[in-house]
């Protein structure tokens, strides 16, 4: 006996029933950002142990402390009368409600200004239960509602804000690209291929330089430019800082990932099932680290950091980790930061870019182990196609008195 379709699946069939087979992208905005129905507009939290997945706030509470300690170094850097903090994707706020609790702890809140941006209306309504306490913090669903004279200086930062976001699916046939779509067959959704939807993709494809096998298929963010664009007509000079999981494009669409990376995550389980479960699943892809870095950089934003997770925690919050790892909690706290900075965990899955605009990186930031360099030929400084990485034996704390 076949389940009840969810509402997100018929209003979904209903749309193509109107107006014929959406791209993967429009299905996604429905799947995950309908008001209503969409995975991210539910009643609970997606997150933790009774959700889908954890992030990692859930894994621990020093996350925000080490992001907090970024943030400080970048104030001490720029030395701006006000500092302002905008969180994108901010969910329930766990992040950002550590990140201001360690800035007030060590009295580092003067002239700092702080919106949170989440687009759920139900999430902004836990963001206020949890953050209205603080009076410098604005919680808004875009950064238009930011009433401002002239341009911010201070840091954008995010966790999986760009891996959330809807991406078009895309396969190589044996006269070009084509794109995948969501239509309906007998009552039932189904996927199938047509020509791509739109110039931006036609675009994007073009610039693409790596050789692709007929059949493989990857994943297209072509909105990345208007995202940086917009924040570029808000922000004078700062940073961008974001954590989220993926790879340089060399690494990216090797041919290894013929299906590309995208994955749905439905009670901590992981499959490819994206026409079931519709708005009561997380649907993402890994992120395209280049092209965010050339998005960003088309804004007058340099990239000027690219590592791993646990490279970027370890060097930036040393302090921090090595006040942790002794007296009676840090048997506890070993293990938290393990599950943050180590490669076999959440390390280096996720990645840290660092952009910068009419500011220097903090200091001691420029020790850190840097994919944006090293390597002749290749903009990013990464491997090329077809040369693999062992991340375990690249992973080296800055200093060996952290003893994991």
């Amino acid at each position: 006996m076949r389940s009840a379709k969810t509402k997100a699946t018929q209003l979904i069939e209903q749309e193509i029933e109107r107006f014929g087979p959406m791209p993967f992208a429009q299905f996604l905005e429905i799947a995950l950002y309908h008001p209503a129905y969409g995975y991210y507009s539910r009643k609970t939290d997606p997150r933790g142990r009774l959700g889908d997945y954890f992030t990692s706030a859930q894994v621990s509470g020093l996350f925000p402390k080490l992001v907090a300690e970024t943030l400080g170094a970048m104030m001490n850097t720029i030395e701006s009368e006000q500092f302002s903090i905008i969180e994108m994707g901010a969910g329930s706020g766990e992040i950002l409600e550590g990140v201001i609790s360690a800035l007030r702890e060590k009295r580092s809140l003067k002239g700092v200004k702080i919106w949170v941006v989440e687009r759920s209306a139900r999430a902004r309504e836990t963001l206020w239960r949890r953050l209205s306490r603080f009076a410098k913090c604005e919680i808004i669903s875009s950064l238009d509602e930011i009433e401002m004279v002239g341009g911010l200086e201070g840091c954008i930062f995010s966790n999986e804000f760009f891996d959330a976001l809807p991406f078009h699916r895309l396969r190589r046939g044996s006269s070009g690209w084509e794109e995948i779509y969501v239509s309906l067959s007998g009552g039932e959704l189904e996927e199938t291929t047509k020509p791509l939807s739109n110039s931006e993709l036609a675009n994007w494809t073009s610039g693409l330089e790596e050789k692709f096998e007929e059949g493989q298929e990857i994943e297209a963010r072509p909105g990345f430019e208007n995202l940086f664009k917009n924040w570029g007509s808000i922000f004078n000079r700062g940073y961008i800082l974001s954590f989220d999981y993926g790879y340089p494009r060399s690494e990216l669409y090797h041919p290894i990932r013929m299906k590309g990376t995208w994955q749905c995550f439905h009670h901590h389980k992981i499959n490819q099932n994206a026409l079931t479960h519709i708005g009561e699943q997380d649907i993402t892809a890994h992120v395209d680290f280049t092209h965010l870095s050339l998005a960003g950089q088309s804004a007058g934003f340099m990239p000027r950091l690219l590592c791993s997770q646990g490279l970027f925690l370890a060097h930036a919050g040393q302090k921090i980790l090595e006040s942790l790892v002794g007296g009676p909690a840090g048997l506890k706290n070993r293990s938290a930061i393990q599950q943050l900075i180590h490669p076999d965990a959440m390390g280096e899955r996720f990645q840290v870019l660092l952009q910068t605009r009419d500011a220097d990186l903090p200091a001691g930031f420029e020790t850190i182990p840097n994919r944006l360099r090293g390597r002749r030929g290749h903009p990013l400084g990464v491997p090329r196609q077809g040369v693999h990485r062992n991340p375990a034996k690249e992973f080296v704390l800055h200093n060996s008195s952290i003893n994991l």
